[in-house]
């Protein structure tokens, strides 16, 4: 058993035991339906299906959130649970049981700061893409992907316009000047489509988490390919798990790091088994609420994930229908009738007139579900709304492509995968998903979005939302394709 696994940040208990994330994840539902009852009251919870357990929450799930979305309370109930999961979280350690809310409130010691060398001679790389296995090279060479990507429809327009602005500040040089020396904290800093490279490039002073030096050599050697950069890397010593020391890291940014100057914190920890996704995104949230209580957030940062239920615009869900209407047929009707409608789902939802995607995958599971609603989409709308501050805070939440990243490659999605395209979903590499997704962020901190609708309405989805089917759906009939043909 890892020390995270016995300690640190970890769900709380029920009688005396630890409740599994979907019963945890139910839980939060239902004392949100008590406390805001109006808002719920058309929610149909019934009892799951003892073959369909999984894909019975993902549909609670969605049923639920489309409730809340629609309502006027939208935001009231996504802070109501934030609030709720950083009351009920708990941390443990070898001297006492407090609340993670608590345990991250105790002032502590921080943790040593150490700056990374760069080297000298840095040399500036053009931006560079590959779309289905084309590479795109330098200033017209982006914008003309950006365009086949846009008359394709696996961006929103929203994005399109976003990633042009940024490519044109990025070619001209500019974000050099107005990046050079911001402090940017990133929440797993590591992960493979976290921006740590864009910005040391960029002249950025960036403190990251890292569990070992081994994982933050190879981010760097990776993607900077060993040459030097303008910005600054702060680390601790050899790493530390965050679901560990979070109250010790948190410390040392608002101490250590930020020196009173405000910080821009980006969130992309991330790790899968043991309920992990959804502690990890907790754990995030408390630090940013120490940041912001303290005064100094500047900006936070999220990439939204395609696999979870999220807002669209008319235009993609008028798309979506449309390919449905003219893909759906009787067969399809009768197949879905005798294998209880797994198939062939219609992928869009509506509600009062907005429209949201069938795109909770069940066998991820609760917690990757909870960690990527609750933890990313309800923790955007909360500070965007900022009820915790007067001082405005720049919210980026977009939404990022399916990508092939290591935490994706098994046998199953490698089958699936390889299909997808037949069904309309592009799958990207890590290198193009991390360089568009920092554009938009990039876009985001000089155009701050002011409105919910305009916090999600920027999707490099690559045919997820545009889709006939839901996203379960795709991809079951994608793998079944793949073992069929043997590809």
């Amino acid at each position: 058993m890892t020390e995270s696994e016995s300690s640190g940040a970890q769900f709380p208990k029920c009688e005396g035991k630890s409740p599994s994330a979907s019963g945890l994840v139910q839980r939060l539902m239902g004392q949100a339906i008590l406390r805001f009852p109006q808002v719920f009251d058309k929610l149909r919870t019934g009892p799951p299906s003892p073959f369909f357990r999984d894909s019975h929450l993902a549909n609670l799930l969605m049923d639920f959130e489309v409730l809340r979305g629609a309502s006027q309370q939208r935001v009231e109930v996504a802070k109501y649970i934030t609030d709720l999961v950083q009351k009920w979280f708990v941390f443990e350690s070898d001297r006492r049981t407090q609340t993670l809310e608590e345990a991250l409130a105790v002032a502590t010691s921080p943790l040593p700061l150490r700056l990374e060398t760069p080297g000298r001679n840095h040399q500036e790389q053009e931006i560079e893409i590959s779309i289905k296995g084309r590479r795109f090279t330098g200033r017209d060479g982006v914008l003309g992907a950006i365009s086949e990507l846009t008359d394709s429809g696996v961006i929103s327009a929203e994005a399109a316009r976003a990633l042009e602005w940024s490519t044109n500040f990025v070619a001209a040089g500019d974000h050099g000047d107005q990046l050079r020396g911001r402090k940017f904290v990133l929440l797993g800093g590591t992960a493979e489509l976290s921006p740590l490279a864009n910005l040391l490039s960029a002249g950025a002073d960036v403190l990251t988490t890292h569990s070992s030096p081994g994982s933050l050599h190879r981010k760097i050697a990776s993607e900077l390919d060993n040459i030097a950069y303008p910005g600054r890397l702060f680390c601790i010593g050899d790493g530390f798990d965050l679901l560990v020391s979070p109250g010790k890291f948190s410390q040392t940014v608002v101490e250590s790091f930020t020196k009173g100057e405000k910080v821009d914190v980006g969130l992309f920890a991330y790790k899968g088994g043991g309920g992990r996704e959804w502690r990890l995104a907790a754990v995030m949230d408390g630090i940013v609420r120490k940041v912001l209580r303290r005064g100094l957030l500047r900006s936070v940062t999220y990439y939204l994930s395609p696999s979870m239920i999220t807002e669209i615009s008319a235009s993609t869900a008028a798309l979506s229908v449309e390919r449905f209407n003219q893909q759906y047929s009787l067969d399809k009707h009768l197949f879905n009738l005798l294998t209880f409608n797994s198939l062939w789902k219609r992928n869009v939802l509506e509600g009062n007139g907005r429209y949201w995607t069938r795109s909770v995958l069940p066998h991820q599971g609760a917690s990757y579900a909870a960690a990527k609603l609750f933890g990313t989409i309800y923790s955007a709308e909360v500070y965007c709304s900022n009820f915790e501050s007067s001082e405005t805070v720049i919210v980026s939440a977009n939404v990022a492509p399916i990508t092939a990243t290591a935490s994706t490659d098994t046998r199953v999605t490698r089958i699936a995968f390889a299909q997808a395209g037949h069904f309309g979903i592009d799958i990207f590499t890590p290198s193009t998903s991390r360089t568009l997704m920092y554009l938009l962020s990039l876009h985001d901190i000089f155009h701050p979005p002011s409105s919910s609708q305009q916090l999600f309405s920027k999707q490099i989805h690559g045919g997820v939302f545009t889709a006939p089917w839901g996203l379960d759906s795709t991809m079951k009939l994608a793998y079944l394709r793949g073992v069929r043909t043997g590809r």
